[in-house]
């Protein structure tokens, strides 16, 4: 403890976290001690946690120019601590969802991470296979990131500002990064037979493609229900909140992912969501609504405003009085 407060408190040069990094990873083949290697790895996982951004730096330039094997070595202690992977990937989350406009000047903070760097290190993390309790409670905010992530970069093109062309990854493509960092994840949480399904239906390609993208999001969203994801109710809240944003990008993909949840062509008309968080109050207890019905209610809510009950203890949208 006497550590992570001190690592807390201390900013600025006077913690060289670069050269800490460097050390550690080129001193970590030769350890074999155990009692060493747990002092190495909470001590990596703790600046990772107070300087996440200059870790994934420095871990990425290492990896980038050497190619060495060392560094995957690092991203797997990075992985192994509970507590320290769920802060370090909700931290990458946030660098990853932010949306420079084109042409947009640099951070001032030169040690801040681009999101495609955020997306590359979220990717590392995801290789790692011992976290499965860890990704299961981060899947569904993780799979909504990436998955509007892939629609951002569709309508921007493709490219982001070039943040991290001095640290050598202006030649990464971030739609190939976005797309294999959901894969990964998809994998990690255990849902490796729909990542084959979208694969065999060629939805990987059609994600990434500019023409046909949200083809490429139904075929992602059938395999969610025809495969019976665990996660569906969670991601599909989620979705529910990107309809109700109003933002341009993100609306479309998620009418695009509701739609086809709700639709026959995935067979499972039984799915249902609460309709709670649609309303703003919960429905009585016991009361549920298929999926499709509360895509309809949920679209009715973004157009026209607030729902009302009715006398058969189900919600539904009253049309507007003339």
């Amino acid at each position: 403890m006497f550590y992570e407060s001190r690592a807390r408190t201390v900013r600025g040069p006077t913690l060289p976290v670069p050269e800490i990094i460097q050390y550690i990873c080129h001193r970590t083949r030769g350890v074999t001690e155990t009692t060493a290697q747990a002092t190495i790895r909470d001590l990596l996982c703790l600046l990772a946690r107070t300087y996440t951004d200059e870790v994934v730096l420095v871990l990425f330039k290492i990896q980038d120019q050497s190619r060495s094997s060392r560094v995957r070595r690092l991203w797997e202690m990075l992985a192994s601590v509970p507590r320290g992977y769920e802060e370090i990937m909700e931290s990458l989350q946030q660098r990853m969802t932010q949306r420079p406009e084109p042409g947009a000047p640099e951070p001032r903070d030169r040690r801040q991470i681009s999101p495609l760097m955020a997306t590359r290190a979220i990717h590392e993390l995801l290789l790692e296979p011992r976290q499965r309790v860890e990704v299961q409670s981060l899947f569904a905010s993780l799979f909504m990131a990436l998955l509007l992530r892939t629609s951002f970069l569709v309508a921007v093109g493709g490219t982001e500002p070039s943040w991290d062309q001095q640290h050598g990854t202006e030649s990464m493509d971030p739609m190939s990064s976005t797309v294999d960092a959901l894969k990964a994840l998809m994998r990690s949480a255990g849902y490796g037979d729909h990542v084959s399904y979208v694969q065999k239906l060629g939805g990987w390609e059609l994600l990434a493609s500019r023409e046909r993208h949200h083809e490429g999001v139904a075929l992602l969203a059938r395999a969610m229900v025809i495969k019976s994801c665990w996660h569906n109710r969670p991601v599909f809240s989620l979705v529910i909140g990107a309809l109700q944003a109003h933002d341009g990008t993100d609306h479309l993909t998620a009418l695009t992912f509701a739609t086809e949840v709700s639709g026959p062509q995935c067979g499972r008309r039984e799915e249902e969501v609460p309709l709670g968080h649609l309303q703003g109050r919960p429905p009585r207890r016991g009361a549920r609504l298929p999926v499709a019905r509360s895509l309809a209610e949920g679209l009715g809510h973004v157009v026209s405003g607030p729902f009302s009950r009715r006398c058969d203890s189900t919600w539904c949208a009253r049309p507007p009085r003339p």
